[in-house]
C-alpha cells in the first residue's frame, strides 16, 4: 500500500461522516486501552490517532486501519513480564532487582516543529509501562530534546521505585539509559555547557540532582539498542522487530553488554496471554 508517515496531516483529505467518525473514536479508545497494558508495540501510531479524534479524516482512518491490519497479523504477541535478579553480588541479597528506564526524544519530528517523547520502565524483560507523546513545548537542539524527555519521565521513574521499595522490593540499581552524550553530559554536570543550552530552565536539572542523591544512575545506550526509539517515531524493518520483541518481553529489555561484570541474572517471567486470541 501507500506509504503513510504518521505524523503529517493531509489537510486536503475529507472529513468522516457522522458514523465513520463514531466508529472512528471506539477504536481508536480500543486502541489506547490496548497499548497501554499488553502491547506498547503500537504506542506511537496511537497516541497520533488520539489527536485526531476531534476532526478525523480519511487518511486518518487509512492509518487506524492499518494499526487494525498490524494487530491482527501479530495477534499471537503477548506481553511476557519478567524479573532479571541479581544472583551472586556479594553486596546484596538475592532478591534484590534493578529498574531499567528507556528514555529517547525524536526532535522536531511534528509539523509545529515540537519534539516527541518515547519512554519505557522494565524490570528486565517486558514493559510495565511506557509512554509516547508530543513535547509541549519547542526545542532548539536534539540536546535540549532530549533533557526535555527526560524531565518529563523522570517522576514516574523515580515513583516505580518507591512503589517497589514500599512493598518490600530491594531496588539496587535505577539506571536511566539514553543514546544522546551531549544530554548525558549536562544531566550529570548539572549546569549549563555553552550558550546554545543556557536558556534551558533549570527545572531540567532536577534529574541531575536524583543522580547526585543516589536515587538515579545514567548509562549511555547506543541508539540500535534504544527501547524507546521505537516510542519517538515511526521504524521499519529488523530494528522494529528488535524493538517490539524488546518492548513485549520476548528478548532482554537491554542487551546483557549494558550490564556489570559482576552481575549475573536469571529470568523469571509470567506471560500474559494475548486479547487478540
Amino acid at each position: 500500500g501507500r506509504f503513510i508517515r504518521t505524523y503529517e496531516v493531509d489537510q486536503s483529505s475529507t472529513l468522516l461522516n457522522a458514523t465513520e467518525k463514531k466508529w472512528f473514536h471506539t477504536n481508536v479508545c480500543r486502541l489506547l486501552y490496548v497499548s497501554k497494558r499488553i502491547r506498547p508495540d503500537i504506542l506511537t501510531a496511537v497516541a497520533f490517532l488520539t489527536t485526531r479524534v476531534s476532526t478525523p479524516t480519511q487518511e486518518d482512518l487509512e492509518k487506524l486501519k492499518k494499526v487494525l491490519k498490524y494487530l491482527n497479523h501479530t495477534k499471537d504477541c503477548g506481553m511476557k513480564l519478567g524479573v532479571r535478579r541479581t544472583l551472586d553480588d556479594e553486596h546484596h541479597k538475592d532478591d534484590a532487582v534493578s529498574i531499567y528506564n528507556s528514555v529517547d526524544a525524536s526532535f522536531a519530528c511534528h509539523e509545529d516543529m515540537t519534539s516527541h517523547t518515547g519512554a519505557a520502565i522494565s524490570l528486565g524483560y517486558g514493559t510495565i509501562a511506557a509512554k509516547s507523546s508530543r513535547q509541549t513545548l519547542n526545542t532548539k537542539s536534539s540536546t535540549e530534546a532530549e533533557l526535555v524527555a527526560v524531565s518529563d519521565f523522570i517522576s514516574e521513574i523515580l515513583w516505580t521505585a518507591k512503589f517497589l521499595q514500599e512493598q518490600g522490593v530491594n531496588v539496587i540499581h535505577n539506571t536511566l539509559y539514553q543514546d544522546n552524550s551531549s544530554t548525558i553530559y549536562l544531566i550529570r554536570r548539572g549546569k549549563s555547557t555553552s550558550k546554545r543550552t543556557r536558556h534551558i530552565d533549570v527545572r531540567y536539572y532536577f534529574v541531575s540532582q536524583r543522580c547526585r542523591d543516589g536515587e538515579l544512575q545514567i548509562q549511555k545506550c547506543d541508539t540500535k539498542d534504544m527501547r524507546a526509539d521505537v516510542l519517538t517515531k515511526p521504524i521499519y524493518g529488523q530494528l522494529y522487530k528488535e524493538h517490539r520483541d524488546g518492548l513485549l518481553g520476548c528478548v532482554p529489555f537491554i542487551a546483557e553488554s549494558y550490564h556489570t561484570d559482576s552481575e549475573i541474572f536469571e529470568k523469571e517471567c509470567v506471560e500474559i496471554p494475548s486479547v487478540f486470541t
